[in-house]
This record gives structure tokens, sequence and C-alpha cells, in this order.
């Protein structure tokens, strides 16, 4: 299931306006060439954010009435839950997929699992022990603690299913102690309501085992990892080696992309890159995949040869991979998994040391990518 908002007309109308709540669902096992397209998520519904504050328990709430469509035995008709009967010309059988995961990105999961965020003390609601709001200096040689920016994974101490269903009663059991209540919510990177979908009577939803985070949010769009690491790329060529922002607009230009490609505006990279300290280029989604893949041929053709910048021109090369693995259907799940810790395991010290105030909660997401994949592919 996938949840996000869209924005009719205006986007850039300062109130929430027309702003709608969708929810779409699809099934695993239809091929990648399908569910990479439109068509191959199915609408289920919608809901005017603006009323979301008149919906005791909000998002969650509406991802639980979602649910219950599916899976809910006291529906009083037929669904996958109860399961499906179904015809083929062999036969009859029963119709009866199980709950996958929620894919979706760090706003909405926030929103449908009742999370503190990214903002709040637990930041990753994959890891029992790192946290967030505190300097990293202040948990150097910590016996159990890790803050959010560490490379050191052998110490992320990941959550079970299990603990994460602990978390949910203990939780539920302090219902009339909100002082206690809301402590424990803070150890515990989760915020009670009564109406949310972790605390529905019947259902049964794990946030650990059901959760897949969008790598697209992770690596290419709403500040992400890729977004930090293309602006100071730009920006070290630019201060060290004095290649122009107007010197990549060329360069860009002089590619022939497929039709299926965003084609980057004449100006980008001097339109969009912040020289600003610790911040991220302005762009689209679909144009951090062009822009990455252009740097790489760039690194290839003219940069690698001359040895300028190699360890920033290898955690470019090492983005490009993870980006082209994440979007291959092409390689096994097996293979792709394997391909993709690797990447990811070389590129994260590596861009921690080149961009050290870049390390955001998304660049310690990251880190739970490849094995997402792996459960999920």
């Amino acid at each position: 299931m996938y949840a996000d908002e869209i924005k009719p007309g205006n986007v850039l109308r300062p109130d929430k306006g027309r702003e709608q709540l969708c929810f779409y669902w699809t099934l695993k096992e239809l091929p990648s060439w399908f569910v990479s397209r439109d068509q191959g998520w199915f609408f289920f519904g919608c809901f005017p954010t603006s009323m979301i504050g008149n919906v005791a328990g909000g998002y969650s709430f509406l991802f639980s009435l979602m649910v219950e469509c599916f899976f809910d035995l006291q529906q009083d008709k037929l669904n996958f839950g109860t399961g499906i009967p179904l015809s083929k010309t062999s036969g009859s059988f029963v119709f009866k997929p199980k709950f996958g995961f929620f894919l979706a990105d760090a706003k909405a999961l926030k929103q449908l699992w009742n999370l503190s965020g990214e903002n709040g003390t637990k930041p990753c609601f994959c890891c029992a022990n790192v946290v967030g709001r505190i300097e990293a200096e202040g948990l150097v040689n910590h016996e159990y603690l890790v803050h959010v920016s560490s490379c050191e994974q052998d110490r992320f101490q990941l959550h079970t299913p299990e603990t994460g269903a602990t978390m949910v009663r203990d939780l539920a059991a302090l219902a009339g102690r909100p002082a206690e209540q809301k402590k424990l919510g803070q150890v515990c990177g989760l915020q009670y309501h009564e109406n949310g979908a972790l605390w529905h009577p019947r259902l049964q939803l794990n946030h650990i085992s059901q959760t897949m985070y969008d790598w697209m949010h992770v690596l290419v769009t709403s500040s992400a990892v890729g977004q930090y690491q293309v602006n100071e790329f730009a920006k070290e060529l630019k201060q060290s080696w004095h290649v122009s922002l107007e010197y990549l607009d060329h360069f860009a230009q002089t590619f022939q992309l497929p039709a299926c490609y965003t084609a980057l505006p004449k100006k980008f990279f001097r339109d969009r890159v912040c020289m600003e300290a610790n911040s991220c280029i302005r762009c689209f989604g679909s144009e951090m995949l062009v822009a990455v893949r252009i740097l790489v041929a760039l690194v290839q053709t003219v940069l690698d040869p001359a040895g300028v910048l190699p360890e920033h021109c290898r955690c470019m090369k090492l983005l490009g991979d993870i980006l082209d693995i994440l979007s291959s259907s092409v390689a096994s799940p097996a293979r792709r998994a394997v391909a993709l810790e690797e990447a990811v395991s070389a590129h994260r010290p590596l861009f921690a040391e080149l961009y050290p105030d870049c390390r955001k909660p998304k660049f310690h997401w990251l880190h739970h990518v490849p094995a997402q994949v792996r459960k999920f592919d």
C-alpha cells in the first residue's frame, strides 16, 4: 500500500486548498514493468487534508480504515482476509493475499504509524538505539546509544517485529497516565493514539515488519542524500578547481537523452545549486536521476583521467551505482540485493568523510534500504 498527498491546481498555494491524501495499492507479485507504471498502482480513495483535523486519529485512522476494507474478518462482505472465490480455465480457487508492506516517504510514515519522525529523539523506527536531537560528540564511546549521523552500522541494534509489538502494547497499557505514556513514547519513538492503526483491536499491524522506505525520497527528492551530494560536488568543483556551473550546464546539454528521461533545463546547475553551507540542490526527483548520471559521465570522461577530486568522484560513481541498481529490474532479486548492499556500504562512510555536515536522518535511513529491498523484492 502507498499514500501520498497531491495538490491539484496551484501547487504553490499557501493553504491546503484542494490538497488530497490519496491511497493506492498493488500486488507484489505483479511484474516490475507493470508496477513501475501509473497503471500498476490501483486507486483506493482520497481524503481532503483540510479535514484531517476533524478525524480522531487523523491519517493513521484513515489508513486503518483502508486496511479494514481489505483484511478485516468482521466486514460484512468478502475481502482478502476471508478470501475471494475466483475461477479460471483449470477450475476454481480462493484468492487470499496477505498484507505485505506500506511504502511511503518519511512524512507519510510518521503520520500513518504515529512515529516521532526525523526531528524526534528517535529518528529511526528500525533501530532501538539510534538517537537524534543531541550533539554527536556527546555519544562518543557510549555503551549503547548511537547518533543518527554515525556510520558505525555494526552498532545499530535493530528492532524486531516482536520488540515493535511490545512497544505498542506497553504504550496502550499506560492509557490514563499521560505523563508516563508521553515519556515512554519518546523512548519508543511512537505517539500513542487509541484510534491509530497500530492500536487497531483486530488488524495487528506491525510498523517494524510492514514498512519500506520510499528510496526515491531517501536518495533523490525532498532534501535527500543525493541532493546534498550533488550540491556539494558541484560546489567543490567550482571552489577547488574553478569548474564553473556554466560548464556543467554546457556538458549536460551535450547529451541526447531517451524520451523517458526528464530533460534538464539549460541553466539547471546555475539556477539550482545552492552555494550556502550544508544545503542541497533544488530539483525534482526525475531531474536528480538524470543529473547524477550526467555527473557520473563527467567523472568518467573528464575528471578521472585528469585526476581531479578522486574521492569525490568515487563517491559520485557509487551514488550512480546505487541509483542504477534500484532503477533496474533486470538482475535477479538476490543479486540485486547483494549489489545494493555492497554499493551502499561503500558509499555511506565515504559520504560521511567528504560531507560530514550533510549527514541528515535520511543518510541513516539509506542504511536500511538494501535490507528492505532484499526482504520485499
